[in-house]
């Protein structure tokens, strides 16, 4: 396992404590094959979002279902074996029904029709979005006609550099999602469809020109676009990949040449030039005639070149680790949707200011929605206690970071487990005063952050419910604290939560310990080096991070053995 890490130079002592008990070590590495036979360990797994969406008013509704969005999945899977990539999808954490009739409405025309899906999609990170919509179909003359359903899916590769075929221009921005089908009849009758669009998604043009096959669909056509070419093959080349024979496309195919387009003959001529179209190329239009699934290995380079352009990256590099420290806060947000969408929700967060940049360290781990906000204001903190209180949640964890004078908070919530009480800006005379009558009714404090705001303040978290034993100081140098460590080791309480602050000059340390069972560590004053190294060392031995807390140049993290 290895941490996110930036790393910066330091120069201090470092002070270390470490306490563990009733731990057994055992490693197991356990591996899976995909494959029972056949291809290869993909280079990629690349992971499905499904939003399946209705109207606002739940009409115009989805019908397809989490099986047949896995058979799609599947048959993406034998097309792709031979790129080295396979599709992963979990229907606990990547099938998410909407109502947005807007969304719902998504085609691939008119003005920035791309944005609001876009932003969407970007909510999902490292995912290939597909959104199942209904879309506007048209009317036998041709008029829109929001009733019903589209007729055709769509996605588009990216820009990434490469030459753009002249008939197949992409939009202004890049489109970061696909757009498919919601009706179960229409899934079931397009799974060569899904199987072609994810090829858009990833860097692939058609192997005929343009975006559909009407640019070639009668003779008439044909020929001219081969004249103006001066009859050269190449000017029904869709996507300028040279292992990809020219065609003129499946309707012209099956108007001129036969009607059987998976029987009729592999070769036919226009203008006196041959043309034998690979029906079983993933990007022709002869999903009909599919499986089996090609991709020449022009198309598997392209694909792969593109999975490492920016705009395809996160599909296969994670923007953080789910375990990390000294991230710059403005990518918090993108690791926060990215690892959430996986089932790994915030457990602890630190933030922490170097200079003119803030860095967040905290861990991800599986567990159910909690709410989390970040460096936010005095007045959202206070807005959004009130607001996850009405909705059974209370402060779990909250660090105040005073940037030139201004607070910012970052919290995380957790759901209510009995009466509770939470204070910041206290005093600690206030804060004193709250210990000992909260202690004499019967709470255990769960959390401790001390900051400075014209002078020392304390936040602090009770929550009224049945422990063995519990203890809480503050104002603790070095010495101190390693007593006090030693004094509760010998009386079976471990560290719950950790804090250092600045009190003028010094550092000084904040603590709970409660009276719980299990192994745990605790290490503090360790450079970032030197937590990395720790936290390797006691992953390797089966403890999770339990609270990381990052002040000045050095950290401090709890570990317990599940």
């Amino acid at each position: 396992m290895k941490l996110q890490q930036q790393l910066l130079r330091w120069s201090k002592i470092v002070v270390i404590l470490v306490f563990l008990t009733g731990m057994s070590i055992a490693t197991e590495i356990a591996t899976r094959s995909l494959f029972a036979a056949g291809p290869p360990q993909p280079l990629y797994t690349l992971r499905i979002q499904a939003i399946p969406l209705s109207d606002s008013d739940g009409g115009r509704a989805y019908s397809v279902t989490i099986q047949q969005v896995k058979t799609l999945i599947n048959q993406a899977n034998l097309a792709y074996a031979q790129a080295g990539i396979q599709f992963q999808f979990d229907e606990a954490t990547d099938w998410e029904p909407m109502k947005d009739t807007q969304l719902n409405s998504l085609v691939n025309g008119g003005s920035n029709w791309w944005t609001k899906a876009n932003e969407t999609a970007s909510h999902y990170p490292g995912k290939i979005v597909i959104f199942f919509r209904w879309g506007i179909g048209s009317n036998p003359n041709g008029t829109p006609n929001s009733n019903i359903p589209s007729s055709n899916a769509f996605a588009y590769p990216p820009d990434t550099g490469v030459p753009v075929p002249p008939d197949a221009p992409l939009p202004p921005s890049n489109i970061n999602f696909v757009g498919f089908y919601n009706r179960s009849d229409y899934v079931s009758g397009n799974i060569a469809t899904f199987v072609h669009e994810i090829g858009h998604y990833l860097g692939l043009y058609h192997t005929f020109p343009g975006w559909s096959d009407n640019l070639t669909n009668t003779p008439a056509l044909a020929a001219a676009k081969l004249a103006a070419a001066g009859n050269s093959a190449n000017a029904l080349d869709g996507d300028l990949l040279s292992d990809t024979p020219p065609e003129a496309g499946t309707t012209y195919y099956v108007n001129q040449v036969n009607s059987n387009p998976c029987a009729g003959p592999g070769s036919y001529v226009i203008n006196g030039i041959t043309f034998t179209p690979d029906r079983q190329n993933v990007m022709s239009y002869f999903g009909g005639c599919q499986p089996p699934y090609n991709l020449s290995p022009q198309q598997i380079q392209r694909i792969r070149a593109t999975l490492q352009h920016q705009s395809r990256l996160m599909l296969i590099q994670v923007p953080c680790f789910p375990d990390f420290h000294n991230l710059p806060s403005e990518r918090l947000q993108t690791c926060f949707d990215y690892w959430v969408h996986r089932g790994l929700w915030p457990v602890t967060l630190s933030s922490n200011q170097q200079g003119s940049q803030i860095y967040m360290s905290g861990s991800f781990q599986a567990g159910a929605n909690r709410p989390v906000r970040d460096l936010i204001t005095a007045q959202q903190y206070e807005q959004a206690f009130v607001d996850f209180r009405a909705q059974g949640f209370r402060p779990g964890h909250v660090n105040i970071l005073n940037i030139g004078g201004s607070l910012r908070f970052t919290a995380i919530w957790t759901p209510i487990d009995g009466a509770f009480e939470s204070y910041w800006g206290m005093t600690s005379n206030q804060y004193e005063d709250r210990w000992h009558q909260l202690r004499s009714q019967g709470y255990l404090q769960t959390d401790l952050f001390v900051y400075q705001d014209n002078g020392l303040k304390f936040a602090a978290t009770w929550v009224k419910k049945p422990f063995t034993d519990y203890a809480s100081y503050w104002g603790m140098t070095s010495d101190q604290y390693n007593t006090r460590f030693s004094q509760f080791w010998n009386q079976g309480l471990r560290v719950i939560h950790f804090v250092a602050y600045r009190d003028g000059e010094d550092w000084r340390y904040a603590a709970i310990w409660e009276k719980l069972p299990g192994g745990w560590a605790h290490y503090y004053g360790m450079t970032a080096d030197q937590y990395q190294q720790k936290y390797n060392e006691l992953a390797a031995q089966g403890l999770q991070l339990y609270q990381i807390h990052a002040y000045g140049d050095r950290f401090s993290a709890v570990w317990y053995k599940p």
